[in-house]
């Protein structure tokens, strides 16, 4: 799958929307990654790689809806 290239406002956009399927939340997850690393590149390392923390609630709650879908889609 090819990763889709974002300007700040495409991103934003993107994640304003609601996702209805798992392509959906995967673009939320990019675009997600994308303000992540340019507002606060030395923390998406940190967060990414070594805190305990681990990544941002909401990166969590989209990975949640990403198998959700997932699981339905598998079912239709």
């Amino acid at each position: 799958m090819a990763r889709r290239n974002y300007g700040i406002i495409d991103a934003w956009v993107v994640l304003s929307q609601t996702p209805k399927n798992s392509k959906d939340v995967i673009a939320q997850l990019s675009a997600l990654d994308y303000l992540e690393q340019i507002h606060d590149r030395a923390g998406y390392e940190r967060r990414r790689f070594y805190d305990a923390k681990g990544p941002s609630k909401r990166h969590a709650r989209l990975l949640k809806m990403f198998w959700a879908y997932k699981r339905m889609e598998a079912k239709a």
